[in-house]
């Protein structure tokens, strides 16, 4: 009954994760591939760099879904979180460690949705980015975006649009290791203010 029910849940979590992004982010103005050139393969590799599983979609989902539409596009997932603080293990009993491991499959069936290459799952605890020293993390993101060839990196904004420690740490950490890379782009993806407002 469990493998019965869980691929329904994540595809049902999925499509509203999707529909709800699409409504709330819309699709961005301009072509965010002008300017960049192609590797030597002819594709443009896009590397979304955010913290915690779900934040490719929310934050970003509208330019990926964007970039997605040019065939050239190969897309890359780096989450630099693996989440363990939902509040979902008390209500459902579970473990810090299965909860972490149910939001990582749930970014694996985001990813496919997408048609995502790779998703590359970084191992720190949701939280805690700020403590880590900022060259650790730049090392680390700047060498995934050199591995995979990135010409594009999606990450947060530098507020982190909530001010969360872990979107300003991982835009900080991101936008630096953009810089210090090859890459030809770097987008700020963010939602529309009214959302903000409360």
């Amino acid at each position: 009954m469990m493998g019965v029910m869980k691929p329904f849940r994540a595809c049902a979590l999925i499509l509203i994760i999707l529909i709800s992004s699409s409504a709330m982010a819309r699709e961005p103005v301009g072509d965010l591939l002008e300017g960049v050139n192609p590797g030597p393969d002819g594709m443009i590799d896009v590397l979304t760099v955010f913290s915690h599983q779900d934040d490719e979609t929310i934050y970003g989902g509208g330019a990926v879904l964007k970039a997605m539409q040019d065939p050239r596009v190969r897309l890359y997932i780096l989450c630099m979180t693996f989440d363990q603080t939902s509040g979902a293990k008390d209500r459902l009993e579970i473990t810090p460690d299965h909860i972490g491991r149910i939001r990582a499959e749930e970014l694996e069936t985001a990813a496919a949705v997408y048609g995502a290459t790779e998703v590359i799952q970084f191992k720190y605890a949701s939280r805690t980015l700020g403590s880590v020293a900022p060259e650790k993390l730049i090392s680390e993101i700047k060498e995934v975006i050199d591995r995979v060839g990135a010409e594009i990196v999606i990450t947060h904004d530098p507020v982190g649009f909530t001010g969360h420690w872990d979107h300003v740490t991982c835009s900080r950490a991101a936008t630096e290791a953009f810089h210090r890379s090859n890459a030809d782009v770097l987008y700020y993806p963010s939602l529309p203010m009214w959302l903000s407002r409360s």
